[in-house]
């Protein structure tokens, strides 16, 4: 009798070690990422457009509102804004391909765009104007 009151003890502190364990390590190292969310905007050498970013383990989730466009386009061209879901570290078939580079910077690449995202900011820096200019220069000995 005496023998199984110690079993029983031992059995149930050795549960609450478990438990104890357990719940140390979860609090060290939570299983998901805090999610990430801001309001900006993308910065161009013409435009500033309305940004929308989550990002939550390593998965980056963006919305540009692009009606300033429609704005001056008018009824002629529809232009959609974009919203979209992209890992990072993977080159997608519409040309973007995201890198983090530290806790604060994000690598954009867009085809031949090269942007930079800042999250103190919430400001994404995407020089297409720049950029689009520099890869014609690269296409003229061509033609």
């Amino acid at each position: 009798m005496k023998l199984n009151k110690i079993f029983y003890g031992a059995s149930i502190a050795s549960i609450l070690l478990i438990v104890l364990v357990v719940l140390w390590i979860k609090q060290d190292k939570p299983l998901k990422e805090e999610a990430y969310y801001c309001e900006g905007m993308v910065n161009t050498m013409f435009a500033k457009i309305p940004l929308v970013m989550k990002i939550q383990d390593d998965v980056l989730e963006w919305s540009w509102d692009l009606s300033i466009f429609q704005e001056s386009m008018g009824k002629l061209i529809s232009i959609p804004s974009i919203k979209k879901r992209y890992k990072m570290n993977i080159q997608y078939s519409d040309g973007v391909y995201i890198e983090r580079i530290d806790d604060n910077t994000i690598s954009v690449d867009h085809y031949h765009i090269k942007g930079t995202f800042f999250q103190d900011t919430c400001n994404l820096e995407y020089p297409i104007e720049i950029d689009s200019v520099k890869s014609l220069f690269s296409i003229r000995p061509f033609f």
